[in-house]
């Protein structure tokens, strides 16, 4: 009779085969350190998405403001192509963040003075309606990237664990069982694509290929 050893994943026994777990042992540390290296990919990546977006207000104001904003030593072929180019977009959209929320005062005044008589001048309502509902709504320090999806978060927290039950030991299929059990309805097609993008790796050896039910439980072999 085949050994199984229990554990508990998202509110389930998970029986795995004896075998899986004595041939995830043989796997070289450096491959093993591989597959955690790769989750930590994962979430460097999510932090740096994060930091970027909290400094891209920032960033975008000091690029309007140095492009658009007529400076002390400008020459008059400057002052001309910046006095010539549009800036009610770049107004509309720095206004959003709680930085250039105050458009009366520098660095935004002066811009958002010219894209209003700019757009007085060209009978412009589209750009007065957006004003009046961007003013509207309560302005945000920064625009956060997408979250990542349940299923990606899913695969990365359970990917590698130091002891315990690991995503990495199954096949895309296998795991597309494990979590639609449990709580994430996929298929092996979704689960393939979201690992293949988050570049998460693989033992080289072949380990849980197979899941099926037993009463409540879930038999992986």
């Amino acid at each position: 009779m085949r050994r199984h050893r229990s554990f508990k994943y998202r509110g389930r026994t998970v029986l795995v085969d004896e075998a899986i777990i004595e041939k995830w042992a043989t796997v070289p540390h450096a491959e093993e350190l591989a597959i955690l290296r790769s989750v930590r990919l994962v979430y460097t990546a999510w932090l740096n998405e994060l930091k970027a977006a909290k400094f891209k207000p920032t960033f975008e104001g000091i690029r309007i403001t140095l492009t658009k904003v007529i400076q002390p030593g400008d020459k008059l072929p400057d002052i001309a192509r910046k006095l010539d180019t549009p800036v009610n977009d770049d107004v509309l959209e720095l206004l959003k963040f709680s930085r250039y929320r105050n458009w009366n005062k520098p660095p935004l005044r002066t811009l958002f003075c010219r894209a209003v008589i700019s757009a007085a001048m060209d009978g412009d309502a589209t750009f007065f309606k957006r004003l009046g509902r961007i003013l509207e709504r309560k302005p945000v320090p920064f625009r956060a990237p997408a979250n990542a999806t349940p299923l990606e978060e899913a695969l990365v927290s359970d990917w590698i664990t130091d002891e315990g039950f690991c995503l990495c030991w199954c096949s895309d299929q296998a795991i597309a069982y494990l979590l639609t059990e449990t709580k994430y309805s996929c298929d092996f097609q979704a689960v393939r694509k979201a690992r293949q993008r988050l570049r998460l790796r693989k033992p080289s050896l072949k380990l849980a290929t197979s899941v099926r039910r037993d009463g409540d439980r879930l038999l992986l072999s």
